[in-house]
């Protein structure tokens, strides 16, 4: 799960992940659970309005894609380059890469986003995800990705679900025209890993979490969903 924050003015995005074990109200719920058993319960809708609790902040729009909608936007792209920290294979998950800079199709990039076998478990994976999104928004900054969005927008389409209206995207994507100016920063829900009754939490850092999203938004304005 990760909280995009667009500055439309300064041409701003920060991005915040959030562990999925990170231990929360669910929306409408009276006791604690992992953040990610929204999804099940509820689909992205509520784990918008969860996060929204969590945070103590608006959420405007919410965006989810399944795993070859992911595939094919990589590959739509023309790939991502990376450089895979270590051997990466596992063959139930067909997941299969070598170390070094690589240009992964979507198939592969998937797999790096996934990986989780170095012993860091999800806070390991959510740093390579971060470090996966920088080169992510280096490739769509490309002069060549305007040619591409026809594809992206069929494949959003077909395999992305969310509330926000193609107008807004439009919109947006026109606020963001001057892309080589775009700032990306990167930070994670800070916290500890707990077992609980034997079961596995992450236990966020409430008061370092709220300095984060304080000066997240102190600096950045949240989406106007007036517009």
């Amino acid at each position: 799960i990760i909280l995009a924050s667009v500055n439309l003015d300064e041409k701003k995005v920060h991005l915040l992940s959030i562990p999925r074990d990170t231990r929360v109200t669910i929306h409408g719920q009276t006791y604690k659970d992992k953040i990610n058993h929204a999804h099940a319960k509820g689909g992205p809708e509520l784990v918008a309005e969860t996060v929204e609790d969590f945070l103590g902040i608006p959420v405007h729009y919410y965006i989810e894609t399944n795993f070859k909608g992911f595939e094919n936007i990589i590959d739509i792209l023309g790939g991502i380059t990376i450089n895979v920290e270590e051997r990466m294979y596992l063959p139930l998950e067909e997941i299969d890469l070598y170390p070094g800079l690589k240009k992964l199709n979507g198939h592969d990039a998937l797999s790096y986003v996934r990986w989780r076998g170095d012993g860091t478990a999800d806070i390991g994976r959510i740093k390579r995800q971060q470090k996966f999104f920088k080169a992510l928004a280096e490739q769509a900054m490309k002069f060549s990705t305007v040619w591409k969005l026809p594809d992206l927008l069929g494949e959003i389409n077909k395999n992305v679900k969310t509330d926000l209206s193609l107008t807004k995207m439009i919109a947006l994507g026109n606020k963001f025209r001057d892309l080589e100016n775009i700032e990306l920063e990167t930070t994670m829900v800070p916290g500890v890993a707990q077992d609980i009754n034997g079961v596995s939490y992450w236990i966020a850092d409430e008061a370092a979490l709220k300095e984060i999203v304080d000066q997240i938004y102190n600096i950045n304005n949240a989406v106007d969903d007036s517009e």
